[in-house]
C-alpha cells in the first residue's frame, strides 16, 4: 500500500508520516459506526462469549437483509 501511494504522490500527506491514511485501526475504538453510516449491520464486542453470537448477527445481516456488516472485536492482551 506504501509504496503504490508514495509512488503516486512523493511528496504528498502518505510519504511524509509513517502510517497511512486509513489503513490502521490503532486509534479507532468505534470501527463500526463507518458502515452504520451507509446502512449497513455495525457491532461492537468486547466479551468473548459475545463474538459467535454477533457473527452470527452480523451474517444474518449480510444474507437476509443484504445489507454490508462489521463486526468489531475488540481484544486485550
Amino acid at each position: 500500500m506504501r509504496r503504490a501511494t508514495v509512488g503516486l504522490n512523493r511528496d504528498g500527506f502518505a510519504a511524509k508520516n509513517k502510517h497511512q491514511p486509513i489503513t490502521f485501526l490503532d486509534s479507532i475504538s468505534n470501527y463500526q459506526k463507518a458502515v452504520e453510516v451507509a446502512d449497513g449491520y455495525g457491532e461492537k464486542v468486547t466479551d468473548p462469549g459475545e463474538v459467535m453470537p454477533a457473527l452470527e448477527r452480523g451474517l444474518r445481516a449480510v444474507t437476509v437483509e443484504k445489507r454490508q456488516a462489521v463486526i468489531n472485536v475488540i481484544c486485550s492482551a
